[in-house]
């Protein structure tokens, strides 16, 4: 550990990440060990004389176990309501997105449904008659909201793990039109 002590600590982190990929841990586990790591760690640097000796192990043990909780934290499994078809839906604009002949599109977040408050990303098409969404406003309309479906091929692109990525899990068309609201801020 005195030569390449960070080469070291990262490998221990990636095996970390290696570890909770393939062993599925239960997030109460993983805080557990994460717990007795740092506290391991705390009294490795205190001059306690045995967890001083081990400290360069501990240092160690403490990387693998937070690689193991910076995987599981980010490859949480997300729980999603069961909206019905069509939902009256408040959303912001958070992106442009290209449009095409009949339609408009939109990455927006979805702030509630049906009066229950939820933060989720939307890919939203509206018809080309409808004005303009812009980021300066609320916006509140009936959308028939679906989730995004997998690519039924092997060898195509995958738009739902695209989406995944960018935290949106839900596609929606709008056809009446929108109820606005300005924003304060």
């Amino acid at each position: 550990m005195n030569k390449q002590p960070l080469l070291i600590l990262w490998i221990c982190f990636i095996f970390g990440i290696l570890i909770s990929e393939k062993l599925s841990l239960s997030t109460v586990l993983v805080n557990v060990f994460l717990s007795f790591s740092f506290l391991f760690l705390v009294f490795s640097f205190l001059k306690i004389d045995f967890f001083f000796k081990i400290k360069d192990y501990v240092l160690a043990i403490f990387f693998l176990v937070l690689g193991i909780f910076a995987h599981e934290l980010h490859n949480k499994e997300q729980v999603f309501p069961n909206f019905p078809n069509s939902s009256e839906v408040v959303f912001t604009l958070d992106k442009k997105l290209n449009s095409n002949e009949k339609n408009k599109r939109y990455e927006v977040k979805i702030l509630k449904v049906n009066d229950e408050i939820n933060h989720l990303g939307l890919v939203l098409s509206v018809p080309k008659e409808e004005k303009e969404l812009d980021f300066k406003h609320f916006y509140k309309a009936e959308i028939y909201l679906n989730k995004v479906k997998p690519n039924a091929q092997d060898f195509g692109f995958d738009y739902q793990k695209y989406l995944d990525r960018k935290q949106i899990y839900f596609q929606g068309y709008a056809p009446n039109s929108f109820q606005v609201a300005e924003k304060e801020n």
